[in-house]
């Protein structure tokens, strides 16, 4: 079984759009998460944690995630790169076979997650829509799905509700993620 899944980072150089993608095989069983240097190891094991935590009984088999950071032309921080911690969550949990969604190669999300199962998701920036344009093209933009927090804007982008999605999956909260990282001025401010 193979996936993928688009995620989107907010850096000061603007906003950029990776692809996750990655496969389940029989072979030796594990999980390795390529592609981000020495962050990898620790969402890996952040992964297999709120797997474990919430009794999630893991198929016997070998997961492989990769990051597409080809088309990425600077260096991006360890604070930007959290924000595609949910995404991995997301493929991985699909590719174990825990999530019921057809497909998610149609599908986009953000945020970071910790090892409490609090799910953070800030909002959308408002130029996503064009740059999931110049990547996927206009024709396949109209058939992208935000998966997302309830509350958070998903621009022209279909939503699918997270808590609707992972229901069936215990101890997991939603939450907006109050700051908005580029400027400092919390979320839900009077002065936001």
């Amino acid at each position: 079984m193979q996936s993928q899944i688009y995620s989107y980072l907010s850096t000061s150089k603007g906003t950029k759009l990776v692809t996750i993608f990655g496969y389940a095989t029989r072979g030796v069983p594990g999980v390795e998460v390529n592609g981000i240097g020495k962050m990898g190891k620790n969402i890996k094991e952040k992964i297999i944690y709120l797997t474990r935590s919430r009794n999630m009984k893991l198929p016997t088999k070998r997961f492989v995630i990769n990051i597409e950071l080809n088309d990425i032309d600077f260096e991006i921080s360890n604070q930007d790169l959290k924000h595609i911690e949910f995404p991995l969550l997301l493929l991985f949990w699909y590719l174990a076979g825990f999530i019921p969604i057809k497909k998610l190669d149609d599908c986009i999300s953000g945020g970071f997650v910790n090892t409490l199962g609090q799910v953070y998701q800030g909002p959308i920036p408002k130029e996503l829509d064009l740059v999931i344009k110049r990547k996927v093209g206009p024709v396949r933009f109209k058939s992208i799905k935000h998966i997302g927090v309830d509350g958070i804007y998903s621009g022209g982008l279909f939503k699918i509700q997270i808590n609707k999605l992972l229901e069936h999956i215990p101890n997991l909260e939603y939450k907006k993620d109050y700051i908005d990282k580029l400027s400092a001025t919390p979320l839900n401010s009077s002065i936001a």
